[in-house]
């Protein structure tokens, strides 16, 4: 059997639960590490099937893009529209409707005209 090293308030912790449950210490921690590495187990391989299913539903055309958040689809909007005021101040004649002409804010981005 080896020895491993552990940290007195992890023993002072396993000791307490050893009390509890009526067991020794090395039972105690025989439980505990059994039922750790069973739920890692469990949780890994749900993992892995979620994935797979996952990339199934992927590769069979069942998903649709999330799309971009709305935050970014207006800060999107918004870098267009500062282009386009950038722009129309270094070209002569330009007025403020040409700016924003077919320029439309999609609702979807969170937005809507007052």
């Amino acid at each position: 059997m080896e020895t491993l090293p552990v940290r007195p308030e992890r023993l002072a912790q396993l000791e307490e639960l050893a009390r509890r449950r009526g067991k020794s210490t090395v039972d105690a921690l025989d439980d505990v590490l059994a039922d750790y590495l069973e739920w890692e187990r469990q949780d890994y391989q749900e993992a892995v099937e979620g994935i797979r299913q996952g990339y199934g539903d992927v590769a069979a055309g069942r998903t649709k893009p999330a799309g971009l958040p709305r935050r970014v689809r207006a800060e999107a909007w918004t870098c267009a529209l500062s282009r386009r005021i950038k722009h129309s101040q270094t070209s002569p004649g330009s007025t403020t409707g040409s700016v924003l002409s077919g320029l439309e804010m999609p609702a979807s981005a969170g937005w809507s005209p007052i």
